[in-house]
């Protein structure tokens, strides 16, 4: 058995101050997931952000894991996460924020070990005893938090003396889960407002996060798009909202690194979108449409073609037209300065100029 954390306020302290010290979602094995398994005599962790996926039911966020081979942790997030009794959003009540159970209080154990979750997840990872914290975060759009331990057959059962300590640290582990949550949106969301400052005002402009859940939007999008400000484009069906989810995806599938793909929505009206994924910093997904008519982007886009500019390219010019320097088109688009002066050799050249003041003109 791993180490135990003594009763001493100390102990207690340096629990708290390693789960508060958590600055991004990959920190959340070390620094909270292993803290807090040592502490309540646990084997193996994990850790699940539960999000409302309208008629589909729920979906998984962010997650991480402790002493579980990555493998197995992502067979439940892409399937047994719907077979796991613990995840019953009916287990924290309207009136809770937090609610701390054992699955063998929850459910029949002895029929859940003849069923599909027990035998083709719970076996292969040796985990029999499990006991978790269900957190309400957001009752608005019904998001939890569930953070899980387990032990394995031959361990011995989980007791109400644990689940005491685990409901002891509800409070801090909301308030750094909670910071986490926070910081990612402001990352996300100063990502969009750069690009809103920087994109034509005749376009249309939406973005998308990772999950496919709409961040923000110009009325041009909206309307362009026939979505409304809590739109989801993970579970639509139909119409053009599904369409970006598509590509948003088909986008993600081909792995880092910046990609675009174009879709041309209806005859009448010649509406076009360009969908776009950026990579952040810190590796996450970011998705970026912009729409428009036959009018000056899609004129603009036509132009870039016949000279063979690429995406990132085009990203640079776009930002030459708002009077950025090279330093600040580098910073923008994280790339150095010298990646950014390479990239106008090779856009000068194919257009044949040598001054900025000619690229724009040639490309107005």
């Amino acid at each position: 058995m791993a180490m135990v954390y003594g009763k001493s306020t100390d102990k207690l302290l340096e629990l708290y101050e390693g789960i508060l010290s958590c600055r991004r979602y990959r920190e959340l094995d070390k620094k909270v997931l292993a803290p807090m398994a040592r502490y309540l005599e646990a084997e193996t962790g994990c850790f699940i952000q539960f999000l409302h996926n309208g008629e589909n039911g729920i979906r998984i966020g962010h997650s991480a894991h402790h002493h579980v081979h990555p493998d197995l942790h992502a067979q439940y997030t892409t399937h047994f996460f719907r077979l796991d009794p613990g995840a019953d959003s009916g287990l924290l009540p309207s009136h809770q924020l937090t609610n701390v159970y054992f699955t063998s209080d929850i459910c029949d154990y002895s029929k859940l070990m003849v069923g599909e979750f027990y035998n083709d997840f719970l076996r292969p990872t040796r985990i029999h005893h499990i006991m978790i914290m269900a957190l309400r975060f957001d009752p608005i759009s019904g998001e939890r938090l569930v953070v899980g331990f387990q032990r394995p057959h031959s361990g011995s059962p989980f007791r109400e003396e644990h689940k005491v300590r685990l409901a002891s640290l509800s409070t801090v582990l909301s308030a750094a889960l909670r910071s986490l949550s926070m910081q990612e949106a402001l990352t996300v969301r100063n990502e969009a407002l750069h690009e809103l400052e920087d994109a034509n005002p005749q376009t249309g402009v939406a973005f998308f996060d990772e999950h496919l859940s709409l961040l923000y939007s110009n009325p041009r999008a909206l309307t362009d798009l026939q979505i409304s400000e809590s739109s989801d484009a993970r579970g639509a069906h139909g119409s053009r909202l599904e369409a970006i989810g598509k590509s948003c995806r088909a986008l993600a599938s081909k792995g880092k690194g910046e990609r675009t793909l174009n879709l041309n929505f209806s005859t009448l009206d010649d509406l076009q979108a360009e969908v776009k994924m950026r990579t952040l910093p810190d590796g996450r997904p970011f998705f970026s449409v912009h729409t428009s008519t036959a009018g000056e982007e899609a004129s603009f886009l036509k132009r870039c073609a016949h000279y063979d500019i690429t995406s990132r390219e085009i990203d640079i010019i776009r930002l030459l037209r708002t009077g950025m320097s090279n330093a600040e088109i580098a910073a923008r688009l994280f790339r150095s300065v010298r990646t950014i002066e390479n990239h106008l050799r090779s856009i000068y050249s194919k257009t044949g100029v040598n001054r900025r003041t000619q690229l724009l003109s040639r490309l107005r």
